[in-house]
């Protein structure tokens, strides 16, 4: 018996059936809205499959730079609380490269066509993975 496709395999096939076979079949206006369309099956394909693994990373650094445990809510509000209170400081190491890693798990997600993403990321390929400080 073959396994049924997946959450991200099924937007995968409707990203290309609206791209491949609806687009051009569409008058110029319609087809503009089916890219679109598209764009955002590709958008909900990205957040179910990098969502969950980013914010678990995120959990993880923020748990070692507050020194604590907590939700992901609570611990984001208390980095940016100690942030503003000057508790932390952007110019701290583990501060910025958590900031710099969550801000790239983002675009990852929003925008991974983004030319200066595309450059951080294949250099990261190199180095390591993203979500690791």
């Amino acid at each position: 018996m073959a396994e049924r496709p997946d959450a991200a395999e099924i937007l995968d096939i409707v990203a290309s059936f609206l791209r491949q076979k609806l687009m051009p079949a569409l008058p110029e206006r319609l087809a503009f809205e089916c890219r679109l369309a598209a764009n955002v099956v590709d958008l909900v394909k990205r957040e179910i499959t990098l969502c969950g693994q980013n914010e678990l990373a995120e959990v993880a650094r923020l748990r070692i730079l507050l020194n604590r445990d907590g939700t992901r809510d609570i611990l984001v509000a208390d980095f940016a609380d100690r942030l503003s209170r000057g508790e932390l400081s952007p110019a701290m190491q583990l501060v910025s490269e958590h900031l710099w890693v969550t801000a790239i798990d983002k675009l990852l997600i929003d925008q991974p066509g983004y030319a200066s993403l595309l450059k951080v990321t294949e250099a990261n390929t190199v180095k390591g993975n993203s979500n690791e400080l």
